[in-house]
């Protein structure tokens, strides 16, 4: 496989991860939810806690790269059906899970998208779905539980990134050139 030709999309909740992932499927990636991957363990654990404090146990527990570990496994699969593809993991929360795929499958460049507490807090009321959240100390305090994982980290690490206040257009404009570059560099 080509180096490089996995990107990790991070960044906090709202920011726009899915967005891009959106705008490079449509450039031919296969896109990978990392988020899938905790939501399948924890509805099949039955766990009373909430699906953010049931990660954080999780990752307390069995080590920030446990649901990455996972994903890897799925990407080995598209690899061996398509060694020279692209792909787009969208929504990794720490450090640990980047190094992984770098380590345990090909390079990788991290694009962090960011965006302000209130603009994202404003998306996701926008999102009118059942797991939004209608009050902002909430939403803060997730964002916080998330920060605690290491995103905080992983933000400040990435290869590039990306601030998403603007418009759609502007921020595909953004996204498409980033990951070019990214891809020609690696």
């Amino acid at each position: 496989m080509n180096p490089g030709r996995i990107i990790c999309i991070v960044g906090p909740s709202c920011a726009g991860k899915t967005t891009a992932a959106g705008f490079l499927q449509r450039e031919g990636f296969t896109v990978m939810q990392a988020s899938k991957y905790p939501r399948n363990r924890y509805s099949a654990s039955g766990s009373n806690l909430g699906l953010l404090e049931y990660v954080k146990k999780e990752f307390e527990a069995k080590g920030m790269d446990t649901f990455a570990s996972e994903l890897v496994r799925d990407l080995r699969d598209h690899l061996e059906e398509d060694a020279d593809g692209k792909y787009v993991i969208d929504g990794f929360r720490a450090p640990e899970e980047v190094e992984l795929v770098g380590r345990e499958v090909a390079t990788t460049r991290a694009i962090a998208v960011f965006a302000n507490a209130r603009v994202r807090f404003e998306r996701n009321l926008a999102r009118k779905s059942k797991a939004s959240i209608d009050d902002y100390f909430r939403f803060a305090m997730k964002d916080f539980t998330e920060y605690s994982f290491g995103l905080a980290r992983l933000i400040a690490s990435a290869n590039r990134m990306i601030i998403n206040e603007e418009s759609l257009a502007v921020f595909e404009s953004k996204v498409l050139s980033v990951v070019r570059e990214s891809l020609t560099i690696a």
